[in-house]
């Protein structure tokens, strides 16, 4: 079965994560430094090609209020370039807030500041993908997910 790679594009790192074979589950998978394009394109194609995806998530950092500010703009340029660049379907999904719940969802598991740090960008395309995979799964009839 096929996986869908989720994305959390940050401006220092690219957070990852990917779901399970049955699009139920979303796992961290690591981060990638946000250093040249040609880099991070040749790091998501390898992921690509070792989990068999064939759908990227990347999440779509709207302002509170729904509309697109800077960081969702170059979120939206990021989505446009990998689907030209590797050929593969991707979907902008709404990401507001993840990073809080990324923080929040650490801390009560008791994991220091600098751990954090280190993890939250994927944490947080964990949580982006799990609430896609969520929706999606909730939008099927008995029939279709079987």
């Amino acid at each position: 079965m096929s996986r869908i790679l989720g994305i959390d594009y940050g401006s220092k790192r690219i957070g990852l994560a990917v779901s399970d074979p049955t699009g139920l589950i979303a796992q961290p998978a690591g981060c990638i430094l946000n250093t040249d394009p040609e880099t991070i394109f040749r790091e998501i194609k390898s992921r690509i090609e070792k989990w068999n995806v064939t759908t990227i998530l990347v999440g779509n950092p709207l302002r509170l209020n729904g509309t697109a500010g800077t960081a969702s703009k170059t979120a939206v340029d990021f989505a446009r370039m990998i689907r030209e660049k590797l050929c593969i379907p991707v979907v902008l999904w709404d990401e507001r807030l993840s990073t809080l719940q990324a923080e929040k969802l650490m801390i009560s598991g008791g994991i220091r500041r600098l751990k954090r740090r280190k993890k939250i960008d994927s944490i947080a395309a964990m949580i982006v993908l799990q609430n896609y995979l969520d929706f999606t799964n909730a939008r099927q009839t008995p029939e279709e997910a079987l």
